[in-house]
């Protein structure tokens, strides 16, 4: 039997059904989704608002797991939670203790196709460049967190403007950006991932991991810290520290001038470089990999990966609650 007309013209069809579909749906708020065995499904989407009054929270546990999570301060006098629903799921939130936890779902679409309307998503002055972050929390104005603990696998965190006496950040794979961040103390674990630093000011930090990646701009230190990966790459510009301990079996590079027409740095790389006060220094060993500080400006902008973007504009925060 002679299957191969009946397979073509039943694929034009389906085509053409799915070609409908979507102009039929084109203005809706229509999301479809993939799964494995089950083939396409619809996905209800739809954002969803939690607000807590701001002596209620001295503490943040965030669990992103494979999601992306943002953390940025508001012009509110209250903490808000903004989620987005995938047919119901999404992260919990609580608040025990002084602590607000919010966690991640666990088993949400990895694929969703949107058509037309997208108002289920955050609006735009939410989120007008982070549309893959599932959840923003919103930190009241000119408020300082005791202790901001995340931790995750694939996912990633970005702290945006805030004020954390202790941060405690432990991904498996995922990345952190920290923008415009002050603090006591920092304390990264990871094993395959990247941190972002810009304009951070600390007493001191504590990074560990593999194959860790840790770039930026405008860190300040103020007591001993350390950054220790087996393999990796520190890449960071305006550093200031009491003292510098940097040791690598690939190359070090401090205070060299960099060409970025070439792609390379002007000066031949050492195996170690220690300057300023070692009681106090910012040690790195990077193993195998490389390690490129500057005291200043020089260092060209070395993250431009996946979910994280380079060019942030301010958000406008919203007072009333979102409709459903």
């Amino acid at each position: 039997m002679n299957l191969k007309k009946p397979l073509i013209i039943g694929g034009i069809l389906s085509v053409v059904g799915i070609g409908m579909m979507v102009t039929t749906y084109q203005d809706a708020n229509f999301n479809l989704t993939y799964q494995k065995g089950r083939g396409l499904e619809t996905v209800d989407v739809r954002q969803n608002q939690q607000s807590f009054d701001t002596k209620d929270i001295k503490n943040l546990d965030v669990d992103v797991k494979n999601s992306e999570v943002q953390v940025r301060q508001g012009d509110s006098d209250k903490w808000k939670v903004e989620t987005v629903a995938y047919s119901g799921v999404q992260s919990s939130v609580n608040v025990t203790d002084g602590t607000l936890k919010v966690t991640a779902p666990t088993d949400k679409p990895k694929l969703i196709m949107s058509t037309g309307s997208t108002s289920g998503h955050f609006d735009d002055s939410y989120n007008s460049d982070l549309n893959n972050a599932d959840t923003v929390i919103i930190v009241p104005k000119d408020v300082n967190i005791e202790n901001v603990r995340v931790d995750g696998r694939d996912g990633g965190i970005i702290l945006e403007r805030i004020n954390a006496k202790h941060t405690n950040i432990n991904l498996a794979d995922g990345g952190a950006r920290l923008e415009h961040v002050n603090g006591d103390t920092l304390k990264y674990r990871g094993q395959d991932g990247r941190m972002h630093l810009e304009n951070v000011d600390l007493k001191s930090m504590d990074v560990s991991g593999d194959n860790l990646v840790v770039s930026g701009t405008n860190l300040k230190l103020q007591e001993a810290s350390q950054v220790k990966m087996s393999d990796g790459k520190f890449w960071m510009d305006r550093v200031q520290a009491p003292g510098f301990d940097l040791q690598a079996d690939g190359n070090v590079h401090f205070n060299a001038k960099y060409d970025e027409d070439t792609d390379e740095f002007t000066e031949k790389g050492t195996h170690e470089a220690k300057r300023g006060d070692q009681d106090k220094a910012l040690k790195i060993e990077a193993g195998s990999g490389k390690i490129g500080v500057n005291e200043h400006k020089g260092l060209p902008n070395d993250y431009n990966d996946g979910f994280y973007y380079e060019n942030y504009e301010e958000y406008d925060d919203e007072d009333d609650d979102d409709e459903n």
